[in-house]
């Protein structure tokens, strides 16, 4: 995958207050949301059992963020961080170059509000667990490294603001 971080930040200007930039931008999907969207190289069973894994993971990672006040999609997202607020922007693709493509804005959490954000490695892809002052966590599927940096980001955010 690429890193589409630069199109991402495009993206968001529109939803950025005066004064406000882009500090960190990373595509990301609900946890879960890869294998809902799995085809069977293990046959139609197999295949569909995984799925409906997935789905059922997607489900309780859409009800875990409602509970946190951040909304979030089934589908690709493009996460934003700028030094006052994290945003969420509901994603789709142009159809020629599969680049990432704002649809609308989700969320728009003041950084006050997110007590943490880690970046971690799960599996063969990454994590990004977003966790709110108010209690309830978000597990989002992202890439390793960008997760990473995506979390660094948010704790030199966190400590200038």
């Amino acid at each position: 995958m690429t890193d589409h971080s630069a199109k991402l930040s495009e993206g968001a200007a529109p939803f950025l207050e005066s004064g406000e930039s882009v500090l960190a931008a990373i595509m990301a999907a609900p946890k879960g949301n890869a294998n809902a969207h799995a085809s069977g190289a293990g046959g139609a069973a197999s295949s569909g059992i995984v799925r409906g894994m997935g789905k059922r993971a997607v489900d309780r990672e859409m009800t875990a963020a409602e509970e946190a006040g951040i909304r979030i999609v089934a589908g690709q997202m493009g996460v934003i961080l700028t030094q006052r607020r994290l945003l969420v922007l509901d994603l789709g693709t142009t159809r020629i170059t599969r680049e990432p493509e704002v649809k609308e804005l989700l969320s728009a959490i003041p950084l006050g509000n997110i007590a943490t954000i880690e970046g971690k490695r799960a599996g063969l892809m990454g994590a990004l667990e977003i966790s709110s002052s108010a209690g309830g966590e978000v597990r989002l599927q992202c890439q390793a490294k960008p997760a990473r940096e995506f979390a660094e980001a948010f704790d030199r955010a966190k400590t200038t603001s």
